[in-house]
């Protein structure tokens, strides 16, 4: 599933995204100073080694700012969708 079908699946059923190149730099932010407290943070990314860099800034972002998170594959996105709940899924957590 491509990047602005997921964004528009995450906003239609009222959340807030983003697109985050996975060659980030490892200096530059990827979690939203403005938005932190009100919500998990979640990645949606793939399980391969293009996303490992950008998996690895994530949970040093959410690590330092002791947030609730997750990383998920995009089935994630649609299992919640289906279900009309967001909810821990160990089948499509990304751990690695």
């Amino acid at each position: 599933m491509g990047h602005n079908s997921l964004l528009r699946i995450i906003e239609a059923n009222g959340g807030d995204a983003r697109i985050i190149s996975h060659t980030i730099k490892p200096r530059a932010k990827i979690l939203r100073s403005d938005y932190l407290k009100s919500v998990d943070q979640i990645l949606v990314c793939t399980d391969g080694p293009e996303d490992k860099a950008l998996r690895t800034k994530f949970r040093e972002e959410v690590a330092k700012g002791g947030f609730s998170s997750g990383v998920y594959s995009s089935e994630w996105i649609m299992r919640s969708v289906l279900r009309q709940q967001i909810e821990s899924d160990k089948g499509n957590a990304i751990v690695s």
